[in-house]
């Protein structure tokens, strides 16, 4: 049976938290919370009150966003944040996961490590980071969802691109690991891996390796074409 389209946009009370709002995909997400007309929290590394102006506002009113900075890779920066969502809207009933930290490219016997050393702490220990503070809230509000953002290459290979998609690689096995023992408590979990998109970092990208890696992905694309954060 197709679920009406209305129920998959319905929420109750509480509130999404986006997490890396500031993103192409992380502003998408809130637009379509938005729309649904459901309270948001957006957060990024450098947030400002013009976060909350890139969002969708009817059926939106000025109160039912609020914009917090929160560094990911910081346990006592996410211990900060998660109260807020709480003392404004009462719970929190879904989070994104849409951060990311940009990796240059390189084999793996000669890419930079010291980018994957930055880029496993921001994807991977920052997904971490997140579960671990938001997982408790939402056991003890009866449940909730958890989608995160990852990489196509978890079934997919590139030349040039194992290292940088390795960190996405092992948050996509953590969302496994974290439905399987979270789903008795009512919290979902998913990871979405979207092809290349038209926004973000892929459109900043047009010269060198890199650039081959995403000509290679849009060659495996049926459509011909970059996807849209929208999709």
């Amino acid at each position: 049976r197709v679920t009406p389209a209305s129920d998959l946009t319905s929420f109750g009370a509480g509130c999404a938290i986006v997490f890396g709002a500031s993103g192409a995909i992380g502003t998408a997400a809130a637009n379509a919370f938005a729309r649904a007309g459901t309270n948001l929290v957006l957060t990024a590394h450098s947030a400002t009150p013009s976060l909350a102006e890139r969002i969708a506002k009817p059926p939106f009113t000025a109160n039912s966003t609020r914009v917090v900075g929160c560094d990911v890779t910081d346990p006592a920066s996410l211990a900060a944040t998660i109260p807020i969502p709480r003392e404004s809207f009462g719970t929190i009933h879904s989070a994104i996961v849409s951060h990311g930290a940009r990796y240059g490219t390189g084999t793996v016997a000669d890419g930079p490590l010291d980018q994957l050393r930055l880029k496993l702490e921001m994807d991977l220990f920052g997904f971490l980071n997140i579960v671990q503070a938001v997982v408790p809230v939402m056991r003890a509000d009866g449940g909730g969802a958890i989608t995160t953002i990852v990489t196509p290459a978890i079934d997919k290979r590139s030349r040039g691109y194992g290292l940088a998609s390795a960190p996405k690689v092992a948050v996509a096995k953590m969302v496994e690991y974290l439905a399987l023992e979270e789903g008795p408590a009512n919290v979902r979990a998913n990871a979405i891996a979207p092809g290349v998109l038209d926004g973000g970092m892929a459109t900043k990208i047009s010269t060198g390796p890199a650039k081959t890696v995403i000509d290679a992905a849009l060659a495996q694309t049926p459509l011909g074409r970059m996807g849209t954060v929208e999709e």
